[in-house]
């Protein structure tokens, strides 16, 4: 099923003209087109976010369009699923629409189409001990001073 060996931009070519033909949503998968060009899927997907990165926004703005009319009939026919379907075929369903949903955000985000939420970060808290030691020895002295009060003027004093 591998077409002749092609080299990595004579298939990303190939990628390009087929997404300008079928859209990204009528594409086969990772896994097909990497049978196809006798690749690896991890290699189909980096030379799917070089391609991307490539067209021009207006072209970008119209595979992503279309590629969420794509999504939203998709999750339209999951959701008939889920309501008149058997508890198994529910069950897909709901599993199918997650990772539908996880994979339509990581792309939009991936393209700046969509503000990324910040990752969750894990963090130990570790316990700090303050020891208070009071010293043996006084480590300065207060002294008392005695202020004198100032004199009270009485009505028959001179004041000069």
């Amino acid at each position: 099923m591998v077409d002749k060996r092609l080299t990595c931009k004579e298939r990303r070519e190939e990628l390009v003209t087929h997404i300008r033909e079928l859209g990204l949503w009528n594409m086969p998968s990772y896994r097909i087109l990497g049978e196809k060009y006798g690749v690896s899927h991890n290699q189909i997907a980096k030379d799917f976010k070089v391609i991307v990165s490539t067209f021009d926004p207006n072209e970008l703005n119209k595979c992503f369009t279309e590629f969420y009319a794509a999504d939203q009939k998709a999750m339209r026919e999951l959701r008939k699923i889920i309501l008149q379907g058997s508890n198994d075929d529910q069950m897909r369903a709901i599993d199918t629409m997650l990772r539908l949903q996880k994979g339509m955000t990581e792309l939009l985000e991936a393209y700046a189409k969509k503000r990324k939420i910040p990752d969750k970060m894990e963090h130990q808290i570790k316990q700090v001990v303050i020891n208070i030691v009071k010293p043996e020895e006084e480590i300065y002295e207060i002294k008392e001073k005695e202020v004198e009060k100032p004199k009270k003027k009485t009505k028959g004093e001179d004041n000069g």
